[in-house]
């Protein structure tokens, strides 16, 4: 269906007066008329006019078949006694499709340069030209280093009529057909050309194959449709400036296929930065995507958190990456981040007199803030080095970060919010304090503090076992105490596995222990008797102490032997069996050697 919208370019060519033409206009040399074969005619290579209007092209090649044709074509001859077409290529196509054997010409004998100069004038001076082939004459002068100016000057129009016509050169050719065929207008023309010619091919394919089929066919809602092949530029989840990102493209900035480097062409685009080259533009959100990847992935998170709304090309970029294969995978929602504590800030403490005279800083309660805040932190790297918080890599809508969650869903608590020392302070210098958020105050204050001590005795323990790492590192200076004896004692009642570990609670009464202080006690008053069977119990738990040729094997059978258990009468009894084996086993060579020895002479004859 043919559409009634224009174009302003093509309201101000009937309402502009042209412009003064500097250029004198070209008059075709004289020569002679003859009626030559259409099969002798060949277009010269600077006539770029290849799609026609079918139904306008067809109504022509019935009035020539009726009337015959009425004004000639021009050629050229060539040294092979054929000839090449300088003008009326429509007439001798409609010729051609009306089945005519010969055409009338108008036959001149002119240079390389005439002939041009004759082609362009039969272009520049047809009588309502198509848009395209508008475009078509300015792209050959393009060629021929004319600029933008000496284009207008040459077809008496304006610069910007120029460069619109010229965008329509970047149309690919099945929209070029449907533009020549009235099936979609100047406006739409242009915007399909403003996308990569891979973009167009893809949305030609997807909405328009079928447009011959289809005689009612229209783009319809264009512009909507178009948004899935252009993009925001200032919502790239890269840098536009970069030219080394991907060096082939350069940087987003200067290139072709952003509307904001269009101001002359699209002013109204030229506001906005919109890529319309989906590849290119994919193209380099994947590499940014792997670049980042490489930088996150040296953290070595444990797992991926992830959104259900992943930008398509950061999710391929992460399934594409191989240090994310076999990684679990948690859904955001089904986990609570783990975020590090915040520095407190002098300025929520400093508070400006009513006068303005001086400012009163409450160091105080500062210093309970940072006191606070350095055992956050530390709590926070404690819960790191024991991973009781999964280190992962978060990929959201397209952006990627290494974050610290427990798993298992957040649940918002149904009792008052836990409040924070910044809001009290804030209601305190707005005035709005109430008794409520006060007494809220004291309890955290008891919370935290009850925490405090609990963080004190693990620092305390850190600080001893620093110290101790460095006492030791000098075997030789160091003696065995009573406390290294019950240490030891711990090691082999640890290494007891689980069923052993209950018969020797029994055993040992070590069950009773109920605190860490009691079980040290109870290991302190063992007897040497009963150490002993600790330390034989773990050894015979022990799966390879089973076989030989371990140390741990040969360890339990030094033990057992030292035991009291009559190593020598077992490999007594198990050497016995041995000889009678390997005399069984000697009677039964000596026979298979007589079967030999029997066989060998009837092998012979």
């Amino acid at each position: 269906m043919k559409t009634a919208i224009k174009s302003k370019a093509e309201i101000n060519r009937k309402t502009e007066k042209p412009k003064k033409q500097t250029t004198k206009s070209f008059a075709i040399p004289e020569g002679e008329r003859e009626s030559i074969a259409l099969d002798l005619i060949d277009y010269h290579p600077s006539n770029r006019r290849r799609l026609f209007n079918q139904n306008t092209l067809q109504e022509l090649a019935a009035d020539i078949a009726l009337h015959g044709l009425i004004h000639d074509v021009t050629v050229r001859p060539k040294p092979d006694g054929r000839f090449e077409l300088l003008a009326g290529r429509r007439r001798t196509e409609a010729s051609r499709i009306a089945c005519l054997k010969t055409i009338s010409a108008h036959i001149v004998d002119v240079t390389d340069d005439v002939a041009k100069e004759i082609i362009f004038s039969e272009n520049a001076h047809r009588e309502n030209p198509h848009p395209l082939d508008d475009a078509l004459l300015i792209a050959e002068m393009q060629e021929a280093k004319k600029t933008t100016k000496e284009i207008a000057l040459r077809l008496c129009k304006s610069e910007s009529f120029v460069l619109g016509r010229a965008k329509l050169i970047a149309l690919i050719e099945p929209f070029q057909e449907i533009f020549i065929a009235d099936k979609m207008t100047l406006q739409e023309a242009l915007q399909l050309a403003a996308i990569a010619p891979e973009s167009q091919l893809d949305f030609f394919e997807e909405n328009c194959s079928d447009w011959k089929e289809d005689e009612d066919f229209e783009l319809g809602e264009l512009s909507y449709e178009l948004r899935r092949y252009t993009y925001d530029l200032t919502k790239a989840p890269f840098d536009i400036k970069d030219k080394k990102l991907v060096p082939e493209a350069g940087a987003c900035s200067r290139c072709p296929f952003n509307t904001a480097t269009m101001s002359t062409l699209f002013p109204d685009e030229a506001q906005h930065a919109i890529c319309t080259n989906k590849a290119c533009y994919h193209n380099k959100c994947s590499m940014h995507y792997q670049a980042n990847l490489v930088a996150l992935f040296a953290e070595q998170p444990a797992a991926l958190v992830v959104s259900s709304n992943i930008a398509e090309s950061l999710k391929k970029a992460v399934e594409q990456f191989p240090a994310a294969n076999g990684l679990p995978i948690y859904d955001r929602y089904n986990v609570q981040l783990v975020n590090a504590p915040q520095l407190p800030d002098k300025a929520d403490y400093t508070e400006d007199n009513e006068d303005g005279s001086e400012t009163l800083f409450d160091e105080t309660a500062f210093a309970q803030a940072m006191e606070e805040y350095e055992n956050d932190l530390h709590e926070y790297n404690q819960m790191i080095e024991k991973g009781t918080i999964i280190k992962g890599l978060q990929i959201t809508s397209g952006e990627m970060a290494i974050v610290y969650f427990i798993e298992g869903r957040y649940t918002v608590s149904s009792s008052t919010p836990k409040q924070t020392a910044k809001e009290v302070q804030e209601a305190i210098k707005a005035g709005t304090v109430t008794a409520e958020l006060l007494q809220g105050e004291i309890e955290r204050l008891e919370t935290r503090e009850k925490r405090a001590k609990e963080l004190d005795r693990e620092k305390v323990q850190l600080r001893v076992h620093e110290e101790f790492i460095k006492q030791i590192k000098s075997p030789s200076e160091t003696a065995l105490t009573q406390a290294d004896h019950i240490a030891a004692r711990l090691l082999v009642y640890h290494s007891l596995d689980y069923t052993n570990k209950n018969e020797v609670d029994k055993a040992l009464q070590l069950k009773d222990a109920q605190t860490n202080e009691g079980l040290y006690q109870l290991l302190a008053a063992l007897t040497d008797v009963q150490f002993s069977y600790l330390i034989r119990m773990a050894l015979a738990g022990k799966s390879d102490s089973k076989f030989p040729n371990n140390i741990t094997a040969y360890t339990l059978y030094q033990t057992a032997a030292a035991a009291g258990v009559d190593v020598g009468a077992i490999e007594s009894l198990q050497q016995q069996k041995a000889i009678e084996r390997q005399k069984t086993c000697d009677e039964n060579i000596n026979k298979t050697r007589e079967r030999i020895n029997q066989l060998e002479p009837q092998e012979a004859d």
